[in-house]
């Protein structure tokens, strides 16, 4: 008589036998694997971003040295884009301008940064044949989600102006309620209309070097640690003390 025992194990002869007639001709043990969601990319630190943050952050410095940004202003700010070495020639039809990178500020600080580019989308910005640094400081949420959704494009759907020197400065009022302040190494860059038709996006190979699959919401806003070595425009923005008020 059999039983429910023998039954099971009779069952398992089938599939025990192939798994063991597997090993013996030296294809090894079946492993099952989980698949890996995108969240669970773990970032990697690449020469090339590492590069690009230590370039950030000094060209942060170095912008903050001769073109005084407020404290307040700083401290306001919802999301901050610097971008280094900015070559002005190459702000022509489509035409790339530079890689820069960008940080959002979270609930517990600045999130990891992300990488983007900036180019001018029209003839009216081309300024010139020399290169510079820019700091922009997103000052509103409008501006932010259009970076996010891939159409930011000052004098389009959002507004950029060069940001005053002190906060008490006659055009403070008018200027701070702008969305996007630029504070620019070369004065008189992205002042007025300069700025139209430059457009901001974020850098899908740049990022998924870094980050793989994962969104760069997540990236942004605070779901993905900094990965090591990645620290140094957080580190710059958080050391930064004004001396304009």
């Amino acid at each position: 008589m059999r039983t429910a025992h023998s039954r099971h194990a009779r069952g398992l002869a089938g599939p025990l036998s192939a798994l063991f007639a597997a090993s013996a001709l030296g294809l090894g043990a079946l492993t099952l694997v989980a698949p890996v969601s995108a969240r669970d990319h773990k970032p990697v630190a690449t020469s090339s971003a590492r590069k690009e943050i230590t370039e950030a952050a000094a060209a942060f410095r170095r912008v903050a040295q001769v073109r005084p940004i407020p404290q307040a202003y700083l401290d306001r700010a919802l999301a901050v884009a610097v971008f280094d070495d900015i070559v002005k020639a190459a702000f022509i039809v489509g035409g790339q301008g530079g890689s820069g990178v960008f940080m959002h500020r979270t609930g517990s600080g600045w999130g990891a940064p992300a990488f983007v580019t900036l180019k001018a989308g029209s003839v009216g910005a081309q300024i010139g044949a020399s290169r510079t640094d820019a700091v922009f400081l997103f000052m509103d949420q409008v501006a932010v989600d259009a970076l996010a959704e891939g159409r930011l494009e000052f004098g389009t759907n959002i507004t950029a102006v060069a940001g005053p020197r002190t906060a008490t400065a006659p055009e403070a009022n008018t200027t701070t309620r702008q969305q996007v302040l630029v504070y620019a190494k070369q004065e008189g860059l992205f002042a007025g209309v300069a700025a139209n038709g430059v457009k901001i996006s974020f850098d899908k190979d740049d990022n998924a070097a870094v980050y793989g699959d994962t969104p760069v919401a997540d990236v942004i806003n605070g779901k993905v640690d900094t990965p090591e070595g990645l620290g140094g425009l957080a580190e710059a923005l958080k050391g930064f003390k004004s001396t304009s008020n």
